[in-house]
């Protein structure tokens, strides 16, 4: 934001997060969810075609934004940056001194992250349900879980102000040489919340199982993390090809999903084997798809 400035740090998130969440919920979302209604036909004997169909979802303001929903939750958080760096520019020098001390102390800086995960989430998980969503229309999130997004969104644009290098997540640092650790302690936390919402405590949520949640949550993340920065050290093409179309495999995949799981239906496929199809195919279909329409130069600026 610094190098661009706020507005054109603004326009471009808009261009970059806004019209990818409008175009797909306005065209993909509709097309991802008309399988369903295909099956409802099936069972109802009453056929609805794609255009009455999306006509209806138009006129009810579009329920759910699918996968989307992150898209316009993270132009939020971005909305939220630049009001900051507006309105307190005088911020900068001071929160920057302590990010470096923060970020430069691995202990310091996990524990900070988990301490304050565990604040923002638990309270609200427990009040109002882990898995309720709120919102109008196709902008909605869910509640327990917002806040805790935006500390990631937070610790993200902490670590790019001060520099990767410069902080706990630099190549050759503590996190790179121990990610397995950190994935270890993601594992076991993940098998105690499956425990307790399975075999414990079936279909209800306790305090124990949202603590493991956030455990994991905050394991996983620094221990993938830490295994990319120890790993990802040079160029393969395949993975830089994925990796330049991974934000748009992201916004058009869930067509493919839905579409895959329909098409499967009255297969003889074991549902592993079911599963292992969609997941390969949903992937090669999007890659193929987003790789295609990134050779226009309109959407390459996009996505």
């Amino acid at each position: 934001m610094a190098r661009k400035g706020a507005r054109n740090y603004f326009v471009d998130r808009l261009k970059r997060l806004g019209l990818p969440f409008v175009i797909g919920v306005l065209f993909l979302i509709p097309l991802a969810y008309y399988p369903a209604q295909l099956e409802v036909g099936l069972i109802s004997g009453k056929n609805t075609s794609y255009g009455v169909f999306w006509l209806r979802m138009v006129r009810s303001g579009f329920g759910t934004a699918g996968p989307l929903w992150f898209l316009w939750l993270l132009l939020a958080f971005n909305c939220l940056s630049v009001l900051l760096y507006r309105a307190a520019p005088f911020l900068g020098s001071f929160a920057r001194g302590q990010l470096n001390t923060i970020l430069s102390r691995p202990v310091t800086f996990f524990g900070v992250l988990l301490g304050i995960s565990m604040i923002v989430y638990l309270p609200i998980a427990i009040i109002s349900g882990p898995l309720r969503w709120i919102g109008i229309g196709p902008f909605n999130a869910q509640a327990g879980r917002i806040l805790l997004y935006l500390v990631y969104f937070i610790t993200g644009t902490a670590v790019g102000t001060i520099g990767i290098e410069r902080s706990v997540f630099k190549t050759d640092g503590a996190l790179a040489k121990r990610w397995w650790g950190w994935v270890a302690v993601g594992l076991m936390s993940f098998a105690v919340f499956i425990i307790m919402v399975v075999v414990v405590t079936p279909m209800e949520r306790t305090i124990v199982s949202e603590i493991a949640f956030v455990v994991c949550c905050w394991a996983i993340v620094s221990g993938m993390t830490g295994l990319f920065l120890r790993f990802a050290k040079r160029h393969v093409r395949i993975f830089d090809s994925l990796s330049e179309n991974s934000y748009g495999i992201y916004i058009v995949h869930f067509v493919f999903v839905t579409w895959l799981q329909y098409l499967l239906l009255g297969s003889g496929l074991a549902p592993l084997m079911k599963g292992i199809v969609v997941f390969v195919g949903t992937l090669i279909l999007s890659w193929v798809l987003v790789s295609t329409f990134r050779h226009i130069p309109a959407v390459r600026k996009v996505i």
